[in-house]
């Protein structure tokens, strides 16, 4: 019988042992319950800013730091109070798989998980409480209350990017680009009508965005506008993307432009729509408003040139232009229909940023230098 075999050697290991292992859980409990947890790499925590407060009317306020890296060419979409960025590229050009969203009335990021390759060149939309993110590859909607992922169907094949994607109350709608036979075909709209098992394709509309002709989402149709001009007549018509059949109905087209337009922003307000136009070198040169009832009127011009990186945003009662180099703008309220400049935010640094809008605040998030900011309508 070996030492270690022998009946006076096994006390040793039988009673210090167990001793030992209960000093070291003791000691091992404590640290957990003292010490700051480490967020993990797909960590949903919030992260908090005690010092935050939404900026006065006509202010900006700079975005607490998120709890991911910032980025360009990512998705942003806004609301009610929170905004969601996703994807997007880092400084190196390297593709980013993850994202947050920022709740306005608290001052709090949460960040999302990533889901997974595909996810970087991506458009997002908010549909309720879920977050749809939408790539040539990939359909993903992310639930920010039980923050969890769902797959959603695929877009065709064919489809090599996407131009835009936004939801009405009963669809997500997105304006991808398609690969035909032997030439790049021209831009389609698809739908993902709520609860619905694949992307469908949506009758070609009468005239395609581009130009002076705009697709506009409003809460439950999809509707397609050219103001008259010479050459080619005005152009109005709408669908519900969101029923079994849809078909693109004639309604009342834009007031007639006094001069050619390069390029036609449309949004809804509410169930209002607004178009602003401008002409090949810029300058805004057109604007109209339809209201409740379906009927248009023209409005002035914005005070701001449009560019090709202006975008049209809309709150619950004003239309906000923005400018993504610039980081400058214009906001009309549809009811006085009058303009004001909104300031050059503080996190601009003439690098193509996107903002949102989420209630009455624009916000704007990500670049290569400071990194976001938030500005009150009123």
């Amino acid at each position: 019988m070996s030492r270690w075999e022998s009946p006076g050697s096994r006390w040793i290991p039988g009673r210090v042992l167990p001793v030992a292992l209960l000093v070291v859980a003791v000691v091992a409990a404590a640290w957990a319950l003292t010490s700051p947890r480490v967020p993990r790499v797909d960590d949903t925590r919030v992260v908090d800013d005690a010092a935050w407060t939404r900026p006065r009317p006509g202010l900006w306020v700079p975005l607490p730091v998120a709890p991911v890296t910032s980025r360009i060419d990512h998705a942003i979409a806004g609301r009610g109070d929170r905004v969601a960025v996703w994807g997007g590229f880092d400084a190196r050009g390297h593709p980013l798989h993850d994202g947050a969203v920022f709740d306005l009335a608290v001052g709090r990021w949460t960040r999302v998980p990533g889901a997974g390759p595909g996810s970087s060149a991506a458009e997002a939309a908010w549909v309720g409480d879920e977050v749809v993110v939408v790539s040539p590859t990939m359909t993903r909607a992310y639930d920010t209350v039980r923050r969890v992922w769902r797959d959603g169907p695929a877009l065709p094949r064919r489809v090599v990017a996407l131009d835009r994607v936004a939801a009405t109350r009963d669809a997500v709608v997105a304006l991808a680009r398609q690969v035909g036979t032997s030439v790049p075909a021209p831009a389609t709209v698809l739908a993902w009508p709520h609860g619905a098992r694949r992307w469908r394709r949506l009758p070609d509309p009468p005239v395609m965005p581009g130009g002076p002709a705009v697709l506009v989402l409003t809460d439950r149709r999809l509707t397609v506008l050219r103001p008259a001009a010479s050459g080619h007549d005005g152009v109005g018509a709408d669908l519900d993307p969101a029923t079994s059949d849809p078909v693109w109905r004639t309604v009342a087209p834009p007031p007639e432009v006094d001069r050619a337009l390069d390029r036609l922003l449309g949004v809804a307000v509410g169930d209002r729509i607004v178009l602003v136009g401008a002409a090949d070198d810029g300058a805004a040169a057109y604007a109209a408003v339809r209201d409740r009832s379906g009927a248009w009127r023209r409005v002035p011009a914005p005070p701001v040139a449009v560019t090709r990186a202006t975008d049209l945003l809309a709150t619950a009662r004003d239309v906000v232009m923005w400018d993504r180099r610039t980081g400058t703008g214009a906001a009309l309220d549809v009811v006085t229909r009058r303009w004001t400049r909104v300031p050059r935010s503080p996190a601009a640094d003439d690098v193509p940023r996107p903002a949102v809008t989420a209630g009455a605040d624009l916000v704007t998030w990500g670049g290569l230098g400071p990194v976001g900011a938030v500005h009150r309508i009123r």
